[in-house]
């Protein structure tokens, strides 16, 4: 058995779902970075940008760590 427990300092996140896909409503525009953790692929970030009024797409691949 195991758990992952994640603590963050904002209200923004969400859970892939099982087709990998995600979606994330109400982020203010400007310049973020997005941190995406797998327990056994590890983790990654990527910056975004979020315009105002639209939406932004990130593709994200998590691969085994070397």
């Amino acid at each position: 058995m195991r758990a992952v427990v994640l603590v963050t300092e904002h209200s923004f996140h969400d859970v892939v779902s099982d087709e990998g896909t995600f979606r994330m409503e109400g982020i203010p525009p400007g310049e973020y970075t997005l941190a995406a953790y797998h327990p056994d692929l590890g983790a990654l970030e990527e910056r975004v940008s979020v315009p105002d009024g639209g939406t932004a797409r990130v593709a994200l691949e998590l691969g085994a760590q070397e």
